[in-house]
């Protein structure tokens, strides 16, 4: 199954809980807190913390 993109609604500096779904991308990840630092057209890089060091992840 392929996926529709979408525009991105995400903003710079957003903090933004984590939902994993189906995204093989954030297995694990779910639940986490993070802080938006990049925003693509259809991707962002989020800053990731599950209460120990921070991470990054692209999505």
């Amino acid at each position: 199954m392929e996926r529709t993109k979408a525009p991105n609604p995400y903003r710079v500096g957003e903090v933004c809980l984590l939902i994993a779904k189906d995204n093989p991308d954030l297995r694990g990840k779910g639940g986490c807190w993070g802080i938006v630092n990049h925003v693509g057209k259809f991707s962002c890089t989020v800053t990731m913390w599950d209460g120990g060091t921070p991470s990054e992840s692209t999505t």
